[in-house]
């Protein structure tokens, strides 16, 4: 493949996410080269030659202009602006754009997190919205529609459990269909209620962190939840005493519900089908945009129906041995921390089938 600027790149970044899927970054901007280092740094490296890829091309420009007739332009929220073009291949998406810097972080979020999904889908992994930790190589995973807690809830164990809980994943786990779980190694994305659920963060943040917090959290208000600006942060800032686990064997699934409960309660859910109908459906949510971006340049027209048919099979065999349960919550400052880490503590640590609650 031609890569047009290949020759006149500063950056040429590469990932390797654990052997399932790489990606490559190369452009002139340093701000571009270092927004994607700081998501993925921990991912740095060589990609083997057979390894799916996904390779971004970006270039910055204030007041992005059309490279050629076949680039389309988005505006996003009326701030971020890009011009883009794709290219696919059966173990390659080629992304070409050019756009502000407010274009990089939804680049990034609608085009780049999106195709990574969509090679994975093809090798028997899928990137699963959900949160997750791992405590003695097995995974717990949080997970739910965007904004009912997976973060808080995690973040809460890291607080308050035991040593041996280890970071695994805060937005998205990469999930085999042998049950495997992997990082996915992105900041955490926080929001200004985070620190009403985990006080201690508040320390760990600087002023600018907390201002920019709060700055947020008003922006998100008086937009009427339209407009929602997470803080993003170095996981290791907020738990620079917990050890990183890459890989993990799914223990128990928890399918979280906030603000409907008065008190936190484990139900355990025995419709499989539903529970992956349900993650589904959360999922391709999240990748409303992608599939929106990609239309025409993928064929044939039916290509996001096999995508979401290729992931439906991987989870359901990467579910069949771990069991799932629903786990209701009060709103964030009715919580009983105490009990939901008692909760999770046994969840993990019991044999399958085992009683959780009285």
């Amino acid at each position: 493949m031609c890569l047009k600027r290949l020759s006149s790149v500063r950056f040429n970044r590469t990932y390797d996410f654990h052997g399932l899927v790489g990606l490559r970054v190369q452009t002139k901007s340093s701000f571009a080269a270092d927004y994607f280092n700081a998501e993925y740094g921990s991912a740095a490296g060589d990609i083997p030659e057979e390894l799916p890829i996904v390779v971004l091309d970006w270039t910055d420009s204030s007041l992005p202009r059309r490279p050629g007739p076949d680039y389309r332009l988005k505006i996003h929220k009326g701030l971020a602006r890009w011009y883009y073009r794709l290219r696919f291949e059966p173990e390659r998406i080629l992304i070409e754009a050019t756009g502000n810097r407010m274009a990089v972080s939804m680049v990034h979020h609608m085009l780049v997190h999106g195709c990574l999904r969509h090679l994975c889908s093809s090798h028997e992994a899928i990137m699963l919205h959900a949160a997750a930790l791992a405590l003695g190589g097995r995974s717990l995973l949080f997970a739910g529609s965007g904004g009912v807690g997976k973060t808080t809830v995690s973040s809460i164990l890291l607080d308050q459990g035991g040593p041996g809980w280890e970071l695994h994943a805060d937005d998205y786990v990469f999930l085999g269909s042998a049950g495997d779980t992997y990082s996915y190694p992105s900041r955490s994305h926080l929001y200004v209620d985070y620190l009403k659920a985990v006080p201690s963060a508040s320390n760990k943040l600087s002023a600018r962190q907390r201002i920019h917090l709060w700055v947020f959290g008003t922006v998100r208000r008086v937009s009427g939840d339209r407009i929602k600006w997470p803080l993003r942060v170095e996981p290791r800032l907020l738990w620079p005493e917990r050890v990183s686990a890459s890989h993990a064997q799914t223990q128990a699934v928890l399918l979280l519900e906030r603000g409907r409960a008065e008190e936190i309660s484990l139900e355990p859910l025995s419709d499989s089908a539903a529970l992956v109908d349900q993650l589904l459906q959360v999922n391709f949510y999240e990748a409303r945009h992608t599939i929106e971006l990609i239309e025409g340049f993928l064929s044939p027209p039916g290509c996001p129906e096999q995508w979401q048919a290729r992931e439906r099979e991987t989870l359901r065999q990467g579910l069949e041995q771990a069991p799932a349960y629903r786990l209701s919550m009060p709103e964030t400052p009715s919580i009983d921390r105490a009990k939901l880490v008692s909760i999770l503590q046994q969840l993990v640590t019991a044999e399958h089938g085992s009683k959780i609650l009285d």
